[in-house]
């Protein structure tokens, strides 16, 4: 990452500003041919020029892609499976870009082992019939 700041608008955004562990999942996500943002809060704060409390990460990974790639990751939630990353006390949150479910869904957009099959997940007791990826 440069060490320049980056504009937007008529704000400067410093990449001093930015979380190092948050910006190293972006990276590593990102090297694993995954598509992935920062987004969400601390979004925001970065734009109105303060330094944000946390860092939430989005991506087109999936869960269990997410877990394979972080030794510190656990997969949490029922019905909206996110992924948070721990750097000590600190925690990323990951989720995955979801859409809208449609009244059939093809099997194509279902994660491995998501269903109520006997996997793993099923196991756990997760709702993940209208998740669709």
């Amino acid at each position: 990452m440069s060490p320049e700041p980056i504009r937007h608008a008529d704000t400067i955004i410093f990449p001093a500003s930015l979380d190092p562990d948050a910006v190293s999942v972006v990276e590593r996500l990102t090297q694993s041919d995954f598509e992935s943002y920062l987004v969400g809060g601390c979004v925001r704060d970065l734009l109105c020029g303060m330094i944000p409390k946390d860092f939430d990460v989005s991506t087109a990974a999936r869960p269990r892609q997410i877990r394979s790639r972080f030794r510190n990751c656990r997969v949490i939630g029922r019905r909206f499976k996110l992924a948070h990353v721990h750097f000590g006390d600190k925690l990323i949150e990951v989720a995955t870009f979801r859409r809208t479910p449609e009244t059939e869904r093809d099997d194509a957009s279902v994660d491995e082992g998501d269903d109520a099959s006997g996997s793993p997940e099923a196991e756990d007791l997760l709702i993940t019939r209208d998740n669709v990826y």
